[in-house]
């Protein structure tokens, strides 16, 4: 029931053949036969296109500089006001809470009080329970400084789990980011690693789609090998080495 048309057809191909491989089929005729004769097979293919490869504060220098400006954004914000973020293809949900967490940290410095919703959305509904849960292995000890720990985390045995006054503000959701309608109102936007998968066209559709779901000024966060492209009428460059941008120009109207 998912659309993967506009994915690159380089990395689907691959994909493919990795699946190929694992089931020691040789040709894609043979491939597509064992998958009408496999439902489960065709899960096993989605979730092998849609590449979950994310951790807490990934390129911890662009945290920092969307941090910067996100505490400059509640400047002119009036206290009591609500902070929303979206996180398209949050995979396990760590860009989600490290969104979260900035924001907060964001919100102590100011000393005044924010209503503060971050979405976390993806297609693949496993990762989607792992992110709600919001315990994490050992290992992002390498990605997350003490002092965040202490503060935002619990120890659980062998793992870390997000705080609950961390997770009661962060809201996960399957939901595809190319055909379901956007989220809106948005103060930020943290879509990182995914565009690099869509082919031009698919890009050129998505791009003002995000533009439409930020406030004016809204802030967007991309990965650092990713741009808006051509849509440089519908977004300011804030940050070219990190690839944050703000909302910038009219609405090109509700996308369809």
């Amino acid at each position: 029931g998912r659309d993967f048309s506009g994915y690159k057809l380089s990395t689907i191909t691959r994909r493919i053949e990795h699946q190929m491989a694992v089931n020691s089929i040789d040709t894609i005729g043979n491939y597509l036969k064992f998958l009408r004769e496999n439902p489960t097979e065709i899960e096993a293919l989605m979730k092998n296109f849609l590449i979950q490869v994310t951790s807490f504060f990934r390129d911890n220098e662009g945290f920092e500089s969307l941090k910067q400006k996100i505490c400059q954004m509640l400047k002119d914000k009036p206290e009591a006001s609500q902070l929303r973020a979206w996180v398209p293809g949050c995979s396990t949900g760590e860009e989600a809470y490290s969104i979260a967490i900035i924001v907060m940290e964001c919100i102590q410095e100011s000393g005044r009080r924010y209503d503060v919703q971050v979405f976390g959305t993806d297609l693949d509904a496993e990762a989607i329970t792992i992110a709600r849960a919001g315990t994490y292995p050992a290992a992002i000890t390498k990605d997350v400084d003490r002092k965040r720990l202490d503060e935002f985390f619990n120890k659980v045995e062998n793992s870390w789990q997000v705080k609950k006054n961390v997770r009661e503000h962060v809201i996960f959701a399957v939901h595809d980011v190319v055909t379901d309608p956007p989220y809106s109102r948005m103060d930020v936007i943290s879509m990182r690693n995914l565009l690099i998968y869509f082919d031009s066209e698919l890009q050129k559709k998505v791009v003002p789609t995000l533009q439409y779901a930020l406030n004016e000024k809204g802030l967007l966060f991309l990965g650092t090998s990713e741009t808006i492209g051509e849509f440089t009428d519908l977004f300011t460059t804030l940050d070219s080495k990190y690839r944050i941008y703000q909302a910038a120009g009219k609405k090109k109207g509700t996308p369809s």
